[in-house]
């Protein structure tokens, strides 16, 4: 079986906030949002959202489920849904039974942001010889804050059993805080829609009213 790059969740989140870091930051942070590292139209297929979202199953492959906590009324296109499809892509790439088409990542991130960044994932899932890691995920998203073009998505996230193979023991902390920005633009067939532009994970925020709820929450066992 060959080697597969997951998002590097450690025992200890301040791994994951380093490794992350070069993602851009939550608002207010001090690094910016790295330039992409590639173009992002002409030189790689392309998926229109329209066609794309139907394509990304958010229930996770086998053995590797993501369940989510969504706000009421979440569509795939709205930046909640959105999100929901990026992260099921980014966390999935090159997992066991999943093997997404790199051309999806066109249907979710923004062509000056995320998308060289997660074509690449998915192109390439051994590329930083991450070590695999697979298992459940649990994900609780808030409700979008949307500013005219401008949207945030904050998440929560119980990576407890989303772990190195042979690994017995549940990641500590569980509890993760994501953080997501989306932009809407046009998109390849010429519609208006909701793209993600960043994205960073870390460790949860006592003083964040929302973050604060994620520890009690992300308690779940398979």
């Amino acid at each position: 079986m060959r080697s597969r790059r997951w998002l590097v969740v450690g025992v200890t989140l301040v791994a994951v906030a380093a490794i992350l870091s070069g993602c851009g930051g939550r608002e207010g942070d001090d690094d910016p949002s790295p330039s992409p590292s590639a173009s992002g139209s002409g030189d790689y297929a392309e998926i229109a959202q329209a066609k794309g979202l139907p394509q990304i199953s958010v229930d996770g492959p086998t053995g590797s489920p993501i369940t989510w906590r969504l706000p009421a009324g979440t569509r795939p296109g709205d930046p909640v849904g959105v999100t929901q499809r990026f992260l099921t892509l980014y966390m999935h790439a090159g997992t066991p039974g999943a093997d997404p088409e790199p051309a999806l990542a066109t249907s979710v991130a923004a062509n000056d942001g995320w998308l060289p960044q997660l074509r690449s994932r998915l192109i390439d899932p051994d590329e930083d010889g991450d070590e695999p890691r697979q298992g459940p995920l649990w994900v609780w998203l808030d409700a979008a804050d949307e500013q005219g073009d401008r949207a945030t998505v904050r998440g929560c996230a119980d990576v407890a059993y989303f772990r190195p193979e042979g690994q017995s023991s549940p990641a500590d902390p569980a509890a993760q805080a994501w953080y997501t920005e989306l932009e809407r633009g046009e998109d390849v067939d010429g519609r208006t829609v909701w793209k993600v532009s960043r994205f960073n994970a870390g460790p949860v925020r006592e003083s964040d009213a929302f973050e604060a709820r994620c520890p009690a929450w992300a308690k779940h066992r398979p």
